[in-house]
């Protein structure tokens, strides 16, 4: 029987995780290793306490009894101590003497208010925190940290943060930037916050400056520059864009919040949103001219966006705001009412898909992304989309406002979709862009197909979803643009 928690939770040289995903080792011989996102080596998101023990400093105040001696600097106030944020520690200023543990009294998780570190975490520690995680008690925490939001990545192969991606991960709560609130008891910010309450001044307004937005003295949060308490998918024009190089705004070493903590886990958005918006604004369009939209707010919302209805800035809504047109469109064999952003609102749209399977049409990108503009996109499926999904995109509103097409393809999907499957999820790390649509679908469908075969599976036709409604964008009816690969000009940067 082992008598503390790193008896099971630390390792030997080179082991992060024993393999299954079940028990992260924190602390090992070796340094820990990360991929470029996550995807390479037996990765744990967040770091181990290896720095912590190796660091050869003994003043940290984090040495855990179980793997290092006692800090040097107890019987000092933790930095930026402050009584006030209503600790549950109940921690003495100026003479906090026990050593820290994993959990309890003098520890990160389990209840507070347990002295026994194993008793802390009783009821949850063999458990799997899944949601609902409202932070009632230790079971229903994140990570078994009582009080704290989240979710847990519950992916057979990937939990606990084992080999972490942009849309395999685990998330916390946090509150966006902008909303200066220390008082939100369920983030992550606040755990940190009960020992370390203000660890920057809060009377320093240059130190607080983040991310162009200049700070007052009067600002709360106790982590001005500290990542918690941060929404990380509303950092891509902020200090976390491109945190990992050219599109990337995760890493597995950061840590990663989302104000909305719902049962679905968060893909970490590539911030080619952001890209756009600066290079319309760029060509002379004013911010407040510009909307980024979608089906439904809810739609947005999930994929990390806020609201803004503001008739001066930047807007973000879905088609559930403003409602559709009283024109029925027709062409063909569809007949729909268009959103009333592309009718009245847009005079030119750029276009944003995501390169997926989809299980009835074969495959979705830059043609079958506007049926997010129509009210009645349920209609169309049969005979895989053909030619429903062609004669959609002659929609006058629809042919003559689209300007460009930019495909998120950082994360790409060849089987399983339109829902995200992380499993027949690869990363393709590109971004697609151009102006025929047709051609942009039939490059995509080459690269699907191409994943599909190295996987083992049938080609898309091979398994009776041929996405024919592509040839039929290009016929003599539509003259949308050309499948013809051999007459599409491929530039790769």
């Amino acid at each position: 029987m082992v008598d503390d928690c790193c008896g099971c939770h630390t390792a030997p040289s080179g082991t992060q995780n024993n393999g299954t995903g079940n028990i992260p080792y924190v602390d090992q011989t070796d340094p820990p290793t990360y991929g470029a996102t996550g995807t390479t080596g037996n990765t744990l998101a967040g770091g181990t306490f290896y720095f912590m023990r190796n660091g050869g400093v003994d003043a940290k105040g984090h040495n855990v009894a179980c793997l290092m001696t006692q800090d040097g600097d107890l019987g000092l106030d933790p930095p930026g101590y402050d009584s006030t944020l209503g600790s549950s520690l109940g921690l003495p200023a100026g003479a906090w003497t026990d050593q820290l543990t994993c959990a309890g009294a003098f520890g990160c998780h389990g209840d507070h208010n347990a002295t026994d570190p194993f008793g802390a975490v009783r009821g949850g520690h063999h458990g799997d925190d899944t949601p609902p995680l409202d932070g009632s008690s230790v079971p229903k925490s994140y990570r078994f940290l009582v009080g704290i939001k989240g979710l847990e990545c519950n992916t057979a192969s990937h939990k606990w943060e084992y080999q972490p991606t942009s849309a395999i991960h685990n998330q916390y709560k946090g509150k966006h930037r902008t909303t200066d609130d220390y008082e939100a008891t369920d983030t992550i910010n606040y755990l940190c916050a009960e020992c370390h309450g203000f660890f920057h001044s809060a009377t320093n307004a240059a130190d607080l400056a983040e991310g162009g937005t200049a700070a007052t003295a009067a600002f709360a949060s106790p982590w001005a520059r500290h990542p918690t308490d941060f929404d990380m998918t509303h950092a891509s024009t902020g200090e976390y864009a491109n945190y990992n190089g050219a599109g990337h705004n995760y890493n597995p070493i950061a840590p990663l919040a989302s104000e909305t903590v719902t049962s679905v886990i968060s893909t970490i958005t590539f911030g080619g949103t952001d890209a756009i918006v600066e290079g319309v604004k760029s060509a002379g369009v004013p911010e407040k001219n510009i909307i980024i939209w979608d089906r439904a707010n809810r739609d947005l919302e999930k994929a990390g966006y806020r609201i803004q209805t503001n008739r001066n800035k930047l807007k973000i809504y879905g088609n559930d705001q403003v409602g559709y047109s009283r024109r029925l469109y027709e062409f063909g064999e569809a007949g729909s009412f268009l959103s009333n952003i592309l009718v009245e609102q847009c005079t030119a749209i750029v276009n944003v898909p995501i390169l997926k399977d989809h299980g009835i049409v074969g495959m979705t990108n830059a043609l079958k992304n506007f049926f997010g503009a129509i009210h009645n996109p349920n209609k169309y499926h049969d005979f895989f989309g053909d030619p429903y999904i062609a004669d959609v995109n002659m929609f006058s509103e629809i042919r003559k406002k689209t300007r460009l097409t930019v495909t998120d393809a950082l994360t790409a999907q060849y089987e399983g979709g339109p829902p995200f499957m992380p499993q027949w999820a690869w990363n393709f790390n590109g971004i697609i862009v151009g102006m025929d649509r047709v051609a942009m679908d039939a490059y995509a469908w080459k690269l699907i197909d191409e994943k599909r075969k190295e996987k083992g599976l049938p080609t898309l036709k091979e398994a009776g979803r041929e996405p024919i409604y592509i040839r039929t964008a290009a016929d003599e009816n539509h003259r949308l643009g050309t499948d013809d690969l051999s007459k599409i000009e491929l530039i790769q940067v």
